[in-house]
């Protein structure tokens, strides 16, 4: 729906696609390439990927934990995939697509100037 909507207005933005809760990278690629071959195809609008978050129990405990994720439990799979999200649109740069995250990253040492 937001797609169409930025679509209708003739906004020049890019829309980038964060597709979650993504059981395995071949399948949060195929929900990717599905949505934008539809919106290319139907509003004539453009998507880029900028990444996937797998599915993590880890985030459903850091809820109940009324906790942030990044803090709670920051080497799960999520905190990892969300890690690489956020360099990306830092950086604007694809050169993080193999990167591995380990506790040193940038989120961890960001989390680290608010404890």
């Amino acid at each position: 729906a937001m797609i169409k909507a930025i679509s209708a207005e003739k906004m020049t933005t890019r829309i980038h696609v964060v597709v979650n809760r993504a059981e395995t990278t071949k399948e949060g690629n195929q929900y990717y390439d599905k949505i934008s071959n539809a919106s290319e195809k139907f509003l004539g609008k453009k998507l880029e990927k900028l990444g996937i978050v797998l599915e993590d129990t880890s985030v459903s405990k850091a809820v109940k934990k009324q906790s942030p994720l990044m803090m709670e439990y920051p080497g799960s799979i999520a905190a990892k995939n969300i890690e690489v999200i956020a360099l990306r649109l830092i950086s604007e740069n694809d050169a993080f697509d193999h990167m591995e995250i380990d506790k040193g990253g940038f989120v961890h040492r960001l989390m680290g100037i608010f404890r």
